[in-house]
């Protein structure tokens, strides 16, 4: 089947007519975003098609019909993964996605862009995208193609939040001054907590803390 992305991107526009991004730009430069990256990346027009729709399910009155009409049941089949019903649990979610290549890529794409652009969002908004990321994404990125563009992307945002730093180990979020958050394994400073999950000895642990700076 040929597909014409033109009158997908008319489409698409179309059903997000009228939803705006925060910083006020066109909702439909989101899901254009992810479908470029798509394409940049070397992935075929049906994951591009799927980059494109990826929102139509759950933020328009876009039909399985006008969907499949416009690109194939596989493209289809992914936007509908990708769409988070009311009540869904976020591992289900993310599991079934992990499960289906075309729905992995463009949830990966989708993250990096909205990570990109957060960086506009209010400060509460940040620290709650970057606790999302590492505590839920973080693991379904490493099996995309895409897992340093979304870790570079991720420190990006991170960067712009001072004085504080989110420990994935313990999930909360830290006063950066704090001596405990300079022990860093894995690239990231983990809390008091985190010893257990490495394997650091408590003596190897207070030895850090008592250290002279």
């Amino acid at each position: 089947m040929a597909f014409f992305l033109d009158e997908a991107v008319e489409f698409a526009a179309k059903k997000h007519s009228g939803q705006f991004r925060i910083g006020g730009s066109e909702y439909i430069t989101h899901p254009i975003a992810v479908a470029n990256y798509l394409k940049e990346k070397g992935l075929p027009s049906s994951y591009q098609l799927a980059g494109l729709f990826h929102d139509l399910l759950e933020d328009t009155d876009a039909t399985e019909d006008e969907i499949i009409s416009h690109s194939n049941e596989e493209v289809y089949r992914s936007v509908v993964l990708l769409t988070k019903r009311k009540g869904y649990e976020i591992e289900s979610y993310l599991g079934a996605i992990r499960d289906n290549p075309m729905a992995l890529s463009v949830k990966i794409a989708d993250r990096i862009h909205n990570l990109h652009s957060a960086k506009i969002a209010p400060l509460a908004f940040r620290m709650k995208y970057i606790a999302e990321s590492l505590d839920h994404y973080k693991l379904l990125a490493i099996f995309s193609p895409f897992y340093q563009d979304f870790k570079a992307a991720l420190d990006t945002l991170h960067q712009t939040i001072t004085g504080a730093y989110y420990c994935y180990i313990c999930k909360e979020w830290h006063d950066i001054l704090s001596v405990k958050m300079h022990f860093i394994r894995d690239n990231f400073p983990l809390c008091g907590n985190a010893f257990d999950q490495y394997e650091i000895s408590i003596r190897d642990y207070e030895r850090y803390l008592n250290r002279e700076e």
